[in-house]
């Protein structure tokens, strides 16, 4: 690290596939700076430590201007694309930005990308404290798939005019498919996928019985079902829960399901993480899924108090 950069007290987990999405636009523009959006999410651990968790990038867009020191996105196509992964993923952010500078050999974040980042994280609408920003700094000689671009992490912070950057020893790569381009998504499997009417038919016929509090509703950008509603679990407490119907585009109709919570008890954060990006072949099974391992999980800590 330069001396001009602090140390970020975070860590980073990004997909393969994300960063071969990023490397693959890197190669296609060898003479001119591009870029995009980031999404994901991230957790703050007690101590003030980040913990950030990509799921996503999207692409600049047709109308992005590129030369070879400077880069400007297709604000609108970006803003549509987020509005579609939303409606699917409501808990993804806006993260960030990357861009590269492979073309021109500057080795980090000019003196005009931070005054850029700066300017977003300080605004009222940014709905973060913190912004995130991947630089493409160089390509490897003889590096090959996603070893052949080296890469630089920063994070700045909202109301702080330091730039600080993430230990390379803190970036995970992870096999989690994306949320976002769709085609580096891979087809559900036959167990999990079902034809869309159809699974959707089974869980209006049982959902109302087994979870009354869900209800379905239709997402017009989207063009696609979620359950949303409380579950009730076996402690007498409540918890906001969405099932997002996520639609492979790239196989038709095949559809699949996951499982999105608030106010899950701290007892069953575990169970929760373990659930994040699981996906199933209708909305009641993974309702009943979620809902069996988190009273599991809750009766455990029940017998554990009582010293049983």
């Amino acid at each position: 690290m330069n001396s001009d950069l602090k140390d970020a007290n975070a860590t980073v987990s990004i997909p393969s596939l994300v960063l071969k999405s990023i490397f693959n636009d890197c190669d296609r523009h060898d003479h001119d700076e591009t870029g995009g959006r980031i999404v994901g999410g991230f957790r703050r651990g007690v101590d003030g430590s980040l913990e950030v968790s990509v799921t996503g990038v999207i692409e600049a867009g047709p109308n992005a201007r590129r030369s070879s020191t400077s880069f400007f996105q297709d604000g609108d196509y970006q803003a549509e694309i987020f509005r579609q992964i939303e409606s699917a993923h409501p808990e993804v952010e806006h993260l960030g930005n990357w861009h590269t500078h492979h073309v021109n050999g500057f080795p980090n974040l000019s003196r005009g990308d931070i005054a850029t980042y700066r300017r977003i994280v300080n605004h009222e609408k940014h709905n973060l404290d913190f912004f995130y920003a991947l630089l493409v700094v160089s390509r490897l000689a003889g590096g090959e798939g996603i070893s052949r671009y080296c890469i630089r992490h920063y994070i700045l912070l909202r109301g702080d005019d330091a730039v600080y950057e993430v230990d390379p020893a803190k970036v995970t790569l992870t096999r989690d498919p994306p949320v976002w381009p769709l085609g580096s998504k891979p087809e559900p499997s036959k167990t999990e996928a079902g034809h869309s009417k159809e699974v959707r038919a089974r869980d209006s016929a049982t959902i109302p019985d087994l979870f009354p509090a869900l209800r379905p509703y239709w997402s017009k950008r989207a063009g696609t079902l979620y359950w949303k509603g409380v579950l009730e679990l076996v402690d007498g407490s409540w918890i906001d829960v969405t099932v997002p119907e996520v639609v492979s585009w790239e196989y038709g109709e095949a559809s699949c399901y996951q499982v999105l919570a608030k106010k899950v008890p701290s007892v069953c954060a575990g169970v929760y993480e373990n659930f994040s990006g699981r996906q199933f072949g209708s909305a009641a099974q993974a309702v009943s899924a979620f809902e069996r391992e988190l009273n599991q999980s809750l009766y455990r800590a029940i017998n554990e108090r009582s010293g049983q």
